[in-house]
């Protein structure tokens, strides 16, 4: 069952059941995807900000720590990365728009 968060950084497709009819846009992305399968004791370092999908047996104790670099602890509030990397994104569309005349629609959808 997919947990939602408070803010819009979470995907809403559904990578166990994937339609790329639906979704066409996944499919490229795909061919990067990796899968890792962790065991009892086992740890995986998932770098701020990379998406990620995690599915858990029945049975799985699971803890998350939330590490905060140099960068990141200088942030007041627990959004501030989700909205900065937001706003480099606007700004890097606004320019690229400007030199290519394209609209943000365009490198959405392409």
């Amino acid at each position: 069952m997919p947990i939602y968060g408070e803010a819009s950084n979470h995907s809403s497709v559904p990578l166990d059941n994937l339609d790329f009819s639906n979704y066409p846009r996944a499919e490229s992305s795909m061919e990067y995807s990796q899968k890792v399968i962790l065991h009892a004791g086992d740890a995986l370092f998932i770098p701020e900000g990379w998406f990620h999908q995690v599915d858990s047996d029945d049975l799985t104790i699971a803890v998350n720590f939330w590490w905060q670099s140099n960068i990141m602890s200088s942030m007041s509030e627990h959004m501030d990365a989700y909205y900065l990397r937001i706003l480099l994104r606007r700004y890097l569309w606004m320019w690229l728009s400007v030199l290519f005349h394209m609209s943000e629609e365009h490198f959405q959808n392409s």
